[in-house]
């Protein structure tokens, strides 16, 4: 008896970016044969090949795209296709990748008392990183002064839009936005980006419940009740908090603009519990070997107080400072004062007193005083 091995034909196809050159995943075709019978669907790997190693005749077929991969317009084409006995029909098939840019714009959510901005002010300075649906960085954008950024050129896709850096006086948006750019849309794909505000009363009420330790109450509480710099408060001295007349000085500021602020009593009570636990010699707070306290201490002191209260929302010393100026606003103080409480008005040396019975006698309170 003889037996007789008939060689098999196979078919090989290979969708590439015109662009790149590279393999494209996920592009799915009908095979079918000389009289449009279909043979089978099959879809592209991950380097954009398709391989048919199932028994073929000798004589034509045709091959269709009929689901394109993302960022791909499907081309409709049904391109002929020959196999002869015993061989592997190769076949490359090209896609143009259709192409997009994101307009992010960055705009104020809320009136900002620091710099005196309204809602819905563009805003500039704002940076942004959009990565692909893998997670790689693709771009990163920053606003300019009209409170937009175009990204560059990128394929049909979705995105995730991350805000990285805020603005000077507003918080950054940490939750991801989500964008697709469709090809009926082949110029730019907007989105808005808005400002987060902190829930002052509510989340520093939570942050302090969380804290033990009588030093970090202290910090956090004078961050936001008298609306300190990081700064300005590892400069504060113990002959800077008058408790006669509830006021705090602050000198040594930005821009030499000394000035007072109110003084809660809550805050005077901790401060007086602190001051029986440490004994600080010169400056109000000072490091295990004296001197000034560190910044990062501080920052860390924040940020562990957050996340133990359970806040999601990055939180900073400058938060708190933003806070403290919103909080005074939202209750009707009139935003001149405001900015003299936050130290942005010069103040000549010969109206500093002036300025301190102002502030003793005002009826504004500390919004320590609300939670």
């Amino acid at each position: 008896m003889t037996v007789t091995n008939r060689q098999t034909s196979s078919m090989l196809i290979h969708k590439i970016d015109s662009v790149t050159g590279e393999g494209i995943y996920g592009v799915t075709f009908l095979v079918s044969d000389a009289r449009h019978n279909p043979i089978g669907q099959y879809t592209s790997d991950q380097n954009g090949y398709v391989y048919i190693d199932r028994e073929l005749k000798d004589g034509k077929y045709y091959v269709q795209e009929i689901q394109p991969a993302e960022g791909y317009l499907i081309d409709h084409t049904k391109k002929t296709f020959y196999v002869e006995y015993g061989e592997t029909g190769h076949i490359t098939w090209k896609n143009t990748p259709q192409m997009g840019q994101i307009q992010i714009t960055k705009k104020s959510a809320d009136d900002n008392p620091i710099n005196g901005l309204a809602a819905g002010t563009l805003l500039p300075d704002a940076v942004f990183e959009i990565y692909s649906r893998a997670g790689n960085l693709v771009d990163t954008v920053k606003t300019d002064k009209t409170g937009r950024a175009v990204s560059k050129t990128l394929p049909l896709g979705r995105y995730v839009i991350r805000e990285t850096k805020a603005p000077n006086y507003y918080i950054a948006e940490k939750d991801n936005k989500y964008g697709v750019i469709n090809i009926q849309n082949e110029a730019v794909i907007p989105f808005e980006y808005k400002s987060i505000e902190f829930d002052k009363d509510a989340e520093v009420k939570k942050m302090l419940a969380s804290i033990t330790n009588i030093k970090h109450k202290c910090i956090i509480k004078l961050l936001y009740g008298c609306g300190l710099r990081l700064s300005e408060l590892l400069n504060l001295k113990l002959s800077d908090i008058d408790s006669e007349l509830m006021l705090v000085h602050v000198k040594d500021t930005k821009g030499n603009k000394d000035r007072v602020v109110m003084l809660s009593t809550t805050l005077l009570d901790d401060l007086r519990k602190y001051y029986k636990d440490h004994y600080p010699k010169y400056y109000l707070f000072e490091g295990q070997s004296g001197g000034k306290y560190s910044s990062k201490s501080v920052q860390n002191i924040v940020k562990i107080a957050a996340t133990k209260g359970g806040i999601s929302k990055p939180v900073t010393p400058h938060i708190l400072r933003h806070s403290f100026a919103t909080h005074l606003l939202e209750n009707g103080t009139d935003i001149r004062y405001i900015q003299k409480l936050l130290g942005h008005n010069s103040v000549k040396t010969t109206e500093i007193y002036t300025h301190v019975t102002d502030v003793a006698k005002s009826k504004i309170k500390s919004p320590l005083d609300f939670i």
